[in-house]
């Protein structure tokens, strides 16, 4: 920054050192404009450019189905029917017999979706992981001059081959793997067939994810099971918690050399760190999605080996029964018994959509098992927040906000199952969601927020109403900027109503 010139009157050093102070204690300078000039046009900038837009489009939520009043038993493509108790229109009690199933699955099964989640929440966990450190990175300053980092440049590994260890419980065998390797049935029934070889009867194997997909990095996740060969083409899996050493190959000729103090995270521009937010926010919900659906697959697995002969639970009457190759065709319930109730799902809302959404709402429910879309109502909403943290709930927008339970309400027709997850679609509308703009483009007087923006008369004064907080750095503005498009950087010379206006791209904000 060029030094203050002695020329300047005192009130204008007054001035350009109270910005300085008011940018700083904003929570970080975002390129602060200081323009003591006549009368030339006032720069404004693209809204999208200055903050992010998120639209009043669908919220998401999801649930597991509970039955009121109603029951319905579905048949795997593993299960195998030995007898149907009942006839279509027959009166049951609680407790009566309606169909009996032939329990033969062994463990195997359950141990392969239990490996999948496994898997998924690990991936889960690394993703929502970078996503934090996103926020760690520096907004990139091009009047800085950094040193190119001077880091060991590490070998890359052969990913997805073993590299170290025999396979013995003290030396297990030591994969190198990333989120591109996958844990398959035919991966495993090699490592089995290794077994074999070595004429062991437990093989120990860890996959670890490591720095830079080398094994000279440090390691950032690590999955260990226990692989029994069952037979001449089957196994067993059992995962347990990591135990070995997991000291990286040494790094050749390392030169040891003292550096600046810097803590080592990288700078990028405003548009990049927001198209990386959005990136990663994406690669979360489909990993969330795709956790959900194999916990899913896990629980209907464990429910099959639970249950052999199943009862009625309610009080009602049978209102079908079809044939088990219907039942699979169709993925309908082989048996459906009602007592005039329906299914319940309960999920959870933003704050932020608590006035715009009501009992009596339609919301749309996806069922995960046949991929059907059903349509629900509000039944209830909570007046207290959630604070056990077990609801899932997407919308664009601010994510920092409380979780309010609400429950809807499904007909009795809806081919549902008693425990599966669904997806719970809606639109909040209105202006709840809103804008978010950068926290230096809002000022206030006496209590009331306001922007310069472009009208179509020069520049306009706009008061607005405010909201929640995005990531420190933004404010959520939910009204008073309806046919918007442009925004004037509110520091650094006096602006007035009527002043002319001129477009400019974000980068002569910023300086580069």
């Amino acid at each position: 920054m060029k030094k203050l010139s002695a020329r300047l009157p005192k009130w204008a050093k007054t001035l350009i050192l109270t910005l300085l102070s008011i940018a700083v204690a904003g929570g970080g300078i975002y390129g602060v404009l200081l323009l003591i000039r006549g009368n030339e046009a006032v720069k404004v900038y693209a809204l999208e450019d200055v903050g992010q837009y998120t639209s009043s489009g669908n919220a998401q939520t999801e649930g597991i189905v509970t039955a009121d009043r109603v029951q319905s038993v579905y048949i795997s493509n593993t299960q195998e029917v030995t007898k149907i108790h009942v006839k279509e229109g027959q009166k049951v009690a609680v407790g009566d017999e309606l169909i009996t199933f032939d329990t033969t699955l062994t463990d195997l099964a359950l141990e392969r979706k239990d490996i999948a989640v496994r898997q998924l929440e690990l991936d889960l966990e690394k993703a929502r992981t970078e996503r934090h450190n996103i926020e760690c990175y520096h907004l990139y300053d091009p009047n800085k001059t950094e040193p190119e980092p001077e880091e060991p440049t590490l070998k890359p590994g052969n990913v997805g081959q073993p590299w170290k260890g025999s396979g013995s419980k003290e030396s297990p065998l030591q994969y190198l793997w990333n989120s591109e390797c996958k844990l398959s049935d035919a991966f495993l029934s090699e490592l089995a067939q290794t077994a074999r070889k070595l004429e062991t009867e437990q093989l120990y194997v860890v996959f670890e994810t490591r720095r830079s997909d080398s094994t000279q990095g440090a390691v950032e996740n690590a999955l260990e099971l226990i692989l029994t060969p069952v037979g001449e083409d089957d196994w067993s899996v059992v995962i347990i918690t990591p135990d070995y050493d997991d000291t990286p190959e040494p790094i050749e000729d390392a030169e040891e050399e003292e550096e600046e103090e810097d803590d080592g995270l990288p700078s990028y521009t405003w548009s990049e760190l927001q198209n990386m937010r959005k990136e990663a926010d994406r690669k979360i919900q489909q990993l969330e999605i795709d956790l959900a659906m194999a916990r899913v697959e896990l629980e209907s697995v464990r429910h099959e080996l639970e249950s052999g002969t199943v009862k009625s639970t309610v009080n009602g009457v049978v209102k079908s029964v079809i044939t088990v190759e219907e039942a699979r065709s169709e993925n309908a319930p082989l048996i459906l018994v009602s007592g005039g109730g329906g299914y319940l799902v309960t999920g959870a809302m933003s704050e932020t959509e608590l006035e715009a959404m009501h009992v009596g709402d339609t919301v749309s429910v996806l069922s995960w098992e046949n991929y059907e879309t059903y349509e629900g109502t509000i039944s209830s909403i909570s007046e207290f927040p959630d604070t056990s943290n077990r609801y899932y709930h997407y919308s664009e927008g601010n994510q920092n906000v409380s979780l309010y339970p609400f429950t809807v309400t499904i007909g009795e027709d809806a081919k549902l199952r008693e425990g599966e997850y669904v997806q719970m679609s809606y639109n909040p509308g209105g202006e709840g969601l809103g804008y978010f703009v950068q926290n230096p483009f809002v000022r206030s007087e006496n209590g009331r927020s306001y922007v310069w923006a472009a009208g179509e008369k020069g520049l306009e004064k706009r008061y607005v109403t405010t909201g929640s907080s995005l990531w420190g750095s933004y404010i959520q503005i939910t009204g008073g900027i309806d046919g918007v498009q442009y925004l004037a950087f509110p520091y650094g010379r006096a602006l007035r109503q009527g002043q002319k206006t001129e477009t400019a791209g974000i980068d002569a904000l910023y300086g580069y």
